[in-house]
């Protein structure tokens, strides 16, 4: 939470984001947190990618988070 708190800061991210990422990372426990963050990462970069071909600078983080828990789940983690 630390770390989502100084991201906010840093305006990386928004306050939606950081509370998602506490209440996903609670309900995977700190085992998984790491293969979690990776496959956020994962739908993130695509979706970064996505908007910078569409000629876009700017998304919303928080549906690439939501879709890299679905994939988390899906893979099993």
């Amino acid at each position: 939470m630390i770390l989502g708190l100084f991201l906010f800061r840093l305006g990386g991210i928004g306050g939606a984001d950081v509370k998602l990422l506490v209440g996903i990372g609670a309900s995977v426990g700190f085992e998984q947190i790491f293969s979690l963050l990776f496959y956020i990462g994962v739908a993130g970069g695509i979706a970064a990618l996505w908007t910078v071909l569409r000629g876009g600078r700017e998304f919303a983080y928080l549906p690439a988070m939501a879709l890299g828990f679905l994939i988390f789940l899906l893979v099993g983690g």
